[in-house]
């Protein structure tokens, strides 16, 4: 028996399989359901009736690049570049939609032989005003400019540069109208901020989630479904989190998903800004005193562009929310919560500034 035994091997434990549902806890839904109901961009169609906020119809068609002034910019600002200094195509660096560019869109630059590329220019062109037949317009008209301003060695020496300066300005034009439309809208009332029942207009917390079965237990006391995956949560997520459920005047709060089901912000750029985590906190006497909209960042992440347009929006969403709910009560068919704040917390002062927002 003792050989017997020494040829057996502790077999390693499998770890569980399969998903579970995890439900909003029922304490929850009976005695805060008014929490659940997040703030989203409606668009007023006329007196009485609204839709949802659509980048597409609501920003994109309303783009006007005629607004780049190519001679100004080939005149004023490439040309003097070029005759100040030398510009080499393998010193480029592509600076606008470098998402869709990456590498490949360097290579092209630092690999293509000197010389004219229309082609390359209308692409370029294209990849920001999404239309390629007023791409190839703009950048024939271009062309037209840069043969008469540009002499041809310079211009077919430095064609990379030229183009990227060129692909640049339309970038910026579409930056600026995105967030010029945006705000004239809001201006002029014909977007406003609201919460609603109905589901083609509102939002509400999905009552539900499937998440996977984890040998992993969840500890954290105030998280808003009964259950969590809590190997979804990196290392500044589990301090956020962390820190929130300590708080006791916390009365739940989750974890957002980045995808379509659940909470997305939008703003003046295309696509949704989905906050990492959204909490409800109860005042002195009991009652939802306040709902906060968290989306963290981390320390590299604290300056760069998207971090800044987050800020702004969430900025927008703080001067708007509470106005445009109580002028447009009619859309809910009971009093749900109109306090909101949304804020960008940076992973140096995430203890500090959620025990501000939570004091």
């Amino acid at each position: 028996m003792e050989d017997l035994g020494k040829g057996i091997k502790a077999g390693k434990v499998a770890e569980p399989t399969g998903t579970k549902v995890a439900m909003i806890k029922q304490d929850i839904l009976a005695k805060y359901p008014e929490s659940l109901y997040l703030p989203i961009w409606l668009v007023k169609t006329n007196d009485t009736t609204y839709r949802r906020f659509n980048y597409d119809i609501d920003i994109k068609s309303k783009f006007d690049f005629g607004l780049v002034n190519l001679a100004s910019l080939i005149k004023d600002t490439i040309k003097p570049s070029l005759s100040s200094k030398v510009q080499r195509r393998t010193d480029i660096v592509v600076t606008i939609e470098e998402s869709k560019f990456g590498e490949k869109g360097k290579s092209e630059i630092a690999e293509m032989e000197d010389g004219i590329d229309l082609p390359y220019l209308s692409r370029r062109i294209f990849d920001v005003v999404d239309n390629p037949f007023s791409a190839r317009e703009y950048a024939n008209c271009a062309m037209k400019i840069l043969e008469t301003e540009i002499e041809i060695a310079n211009l077919k020496s430095n064609f990379g540069f030229i183009v990227n300066e060129i692909a640049t300005a339309y970038d910026k034009s579409k930056r600026d109208q995105e967030k010029s439309i945006f705000e004239s809208l809001a201006n002029d009332h014909r977007i406003i901020l609201a919460l609603s029942e109905d589901k083609k207009l509102g939002f509400k917390i999905p009552d539900k989630e499937t998440i996977p079965i984890s040998q992993y237990p969840n500890l954290y006391n105030s998280y808003l479904f009964d259950d969590l995956d809590v190997t979804t949560l990196n290392g500044l997520e589990e301090q956020i989190a962390k820190t929130i459920d300590e708080k006791e005047n916390v009365i739940w709060w989750f974890r957002n998903k980045p995808n379509k089901n659940w909470y997305g912000v939008k703003g003046w750029r295309k696509g949704n800004i989905y906050p990492d985590f959204i909490s409800a906190k109860k005042g002195t006497d009991g009652k939802l005193d306040l709902v906060y909209v968290i989306e963290s960042k981390g320390e590299h992440l604290g300056g760069s562009e998207d971090t800044i347009y987050k800020k702004s929006v969430f900025k927008a969403i703080n001067e708007t929310n509470k106005q445009i709910i109580s002028n447009n009560i009619s859309l809910v068919k009971f009093k749900v919560n109109d306090k909101f704040h949304f804020e960008v917390v940076d992973q140096e002062e995430v203890v500090a500034r959620i025990g501000l927002l939570f004091a």
